[in-house]
């Protein structure tokens, strides 16, 4: 599923099962669904996504590479 729409894609995000509570030992620090949409949309913007292969290195709930994948990222 190919989603090119901002809104759409925060709404898909928003349904995931996310960590309530970050671990303050592990310094883990959620993105939220909007900020997760927010950068991938900008990114694609700049055709940086649609096509693209997307590591999310240390990505704790893996937020972004769901967003990149959901968007057209390999």
């Amino acid at each position: 599923m190919k989603i090119r729409r901002k809104r759409h894609l925060e709404m898909i995000l928003s349904k995931l099962d996310l960590p309530s509570k970050p671990g303050l030992e592990w310094e883990e620090y959620p993105l939220d669904p909007r900020s997760a949409a927010h950068m991938v949309y900008i990114a694609g913007w700049v055709n940086d996504v649609v096509g693209k292969r997307i590591v999310d290195l240390g990505c704790g709930s893996g937020i972004l590479a769901i967003s990149a994948s959901l968007f057209g990222a390999e």
